[in-house]
């Protein structure tokens, strides 16, 4: 796996005059036996496209995998001595994919991509040497390199989804079990991805933590190209150069995290890495708050003592308590969204003869709707006759499940517990730490990809499946 120790190894130049090594297309005895190791990757992965015999897949997924775990680690041993350069590096990411299922290890190398375009973009290889310049100034001679290290990135990003070099990886990946992406998009096309969705909802509670590892790999995937966007074009820019575009890359990954999130229903709480943030101040907030309490006592004192302690809780009520119970009533809505959802999968899967499951998913849908939303859609008529009409009422005419957001990062409160909160009492320092501890979750949570989108048809190539 490409961990971060090893990212953090290859920052670090490999020689004081040039931080990313030699231009090594121009020594063909280290370049040729990569070039080799590449194309027998390629054909490994390409000979599991080609749609091969029942007997002869496992020799195929293992000679791919020796294949891509040799070029991977040849790759390495040139990054650490040798050199770091833009396609060779496009290998690699390609090889990760291949190696390390969790994505994980591709995050992490697409990361130390973005970090060597944004700090050594003048030592980033390919950097011509001068005799291979046809400029006399220096600024063409600066918009010569740039475009070198532009044309690098081609084979990486490609001129359509399937013209990148991750598009045959990444349809080789599985998205959760032995579902692969692939099998994913050729059920998408024939209209049967909600029967696909049934099919691996068993696997879901078993393999929640590995989906959401590959989730958050995505999306710092996803974050490490935007870097990437931003820094070629800053670079090319002052060179009057055409950047990459890195759009069909990020197509490829949006598409890729959309398949699991429909599938599973797992969604990543964009809350919780806010949260994070927000933990590096949690010594000024700690001492605010031991302030607030100090002061909380003198005036506790001061009282005459016939007060009890939830007429304190009255006293100190503010804004702030009002969005605490805002977030809970929203986080336990959500809960109760997901319970509905259990109880929908258990009828569709045990009496999918009943319009029980599909009148539960209606009311789950019209839930996660804004209220104008569900009235306009209430006093529409449905197009057809009778039958039409019965399918518009009892939910059969939508098939597929409205995706939830995740609620695992909380602490569902029942509803008895919620009506009884204004009578419980709490000491003032209990107050504090509510206060500190309350986060108000994202409206957007509820409302964002309830229906999944389709993609268009793909072109045949070589890695069509």
């Amino acid at each position: 796996m490409f961990t971060e120790q090893l990212k953090q190894e290859l920052i670090q130049p490999i020689s004081a005059e040039m931080h990313c090594g030699e231009y090594i297309k121009l020594d063909r005895s280290l370049f040729r036996p990569l070039r080799n190791s590449f194309n027998l990757a390629q054909t490994s992965l390409r000979k599991l496209s080609q749609n091969p015999d029942g007997t002869e897949i496992e020799t195929l997924l293992e000679e791919n995998t020796n294949n891509w775990e040799q070029l991977s680690q040849e790759l390495l041993d040139i990054f650490k001595q040798s050199s770091r350069d833009i396609e060779l590096i496009g290998w690699f990411l390609s090889a990760q994919l291949i190696l390390d299922a969790s994505l994980a290890s591709f995050a992490t190398a697409m990361e130390w991509l973005a970090e060597l375009v944004n700090e050594q973009w003048d030592y980033l290889n390919p950097v011509l040497p001068e005799n291979k310049l046809k400029a006399e100034d220096e600024a063409g001679k600066l918009k010569e390199q740039s475009e070198a290290k532009s044309k690098a990135f081609f084979q990486l990003v490609g001129d359509s989804e399937e013209g990148s070099l991750l598009y045959g990886p990444f349809l080789m990946l599985p998205l959760i079990n032995e579902i692969s992406f692939f099998h994913y998009q050729s059920v998408e096309r024939k209209g049967e991805v909600s029967v696909l969705k049934q099919k691996v909802s068993a696997y879901v509670s078993n393999e929640k933590e590995t989906v959401k590892t590959k989730i958050e790999s995505l999306e710092r995937a996803l974050t490490a190209v935007e870097r990437l966007t931003n820094s070629t074009f800053e670079h090319c820019r002052e060179s009057n150069v055409t950047a990459p575009n890195f759009n069909f890359i990020k197509n490829i990954i949006k598409k890729f995290e959309s398949a699991i999130v429909y599938l599973t229903g797992i969604k990543l709480n964009k809350k919780v890495a806010a949260a994070d943030t927000a933990d590096t101040g949690n010594d000024t907030e700690a001492s605010k708050a031991g302030s607030e309490t100090e002061n909380l006592k003198v005036q506790n004192q001061s009282e005459s003592g016939q007060s009890s302690s939830s007429e304190q809780i009255m006293l100190t009520k503010n804004s702030e308590s009002l969005s605490k119970v805002a977030a809970n009533n929203s986080m336990n809505r959500n809960f109760a969204l997901h319970q509905l959802r259990d109880i929908s999968d258990y009828f569709r899967q045990s009496e999918p003869h009943s319009p029980v499951s599909f009148l539960l998913e209606k009311a789950i849908r019209w839930g996660c709707m804004s209220l104008p939303d569900v009235i306009k859609e209430m006093m529409t008529e449905p197009e057809g006759g009778l039958v039409d009409k019965i399918f518009d009422s009892t939910g059969l005419n939508r098939m597929d499940q409205v995706v939830l957001p995740e609620v695992d990062e909380v602490n569902p409160i029942s509803i008895n517990q919620q009506s009884n909160t204004q009578k419980v009492s709490h000491t003032p320092e209990q107050q504090i730490q509510q206060k500190i501890h309350t986060s108000e979750p994202s409206g957007n949570d509820v409302t964002s990809n309830q229906q999944p989108k389709s993609d268009e048809a793909r072109k045949n190539t070589a890695l069509s499946w």
